[in-house]
């Protein structure tokens, strides 16, 4: 497990689980990517999935959803898809206003 103050990272049951907290936004965007990258590039080879979790997310920026968008694709460039879980309604709101509703697999919560 990996603690830094944007995420925490566990790898569990073939799924790689980050789960973001507090302000994803330009002061932390770049950690958060720095973070997840790290932890899908030790992912074991059966992953099958990129989970992130968004239930601590208090606040999401367009530098956020930058952030989320490269993980998206750092993993789909390793053949693991992601998707995205616990969505905050404020989270889920900036995501639908962005136009990327469906670019990501989301869990029903």
């Amino acid at each position: 497990m990996t603690e830094l103050p944007a995420a925490t990272v566990t790898h569990v049951d073939g799924e790689c689980v980050i789960a973001l907290h507090g302000d994803v936004d330009i002061a932390s965007a770049a950690e958060v990517g720095a973070v997840a990258k790290e932890a899908i590039s030790t992912c074991p080879d059966d992953s099958r999935r990129i989970v992130i979790d968004l239930a601590a997310v208090s606040f999401l920026d367009s530098s956020g959803i930058g952030a989320l968008v490269d993980i998206r694709n750092f993993g789909l460039g390793r053949g693991i898809p992601t998707m995205l879980t616990n969505l905050p309604g404020a989270v889920s709101r900036v995501l639908e206003i962005g136009g990327l509703g469906g670019v990501f697999e989301s869990a029903a919560d």
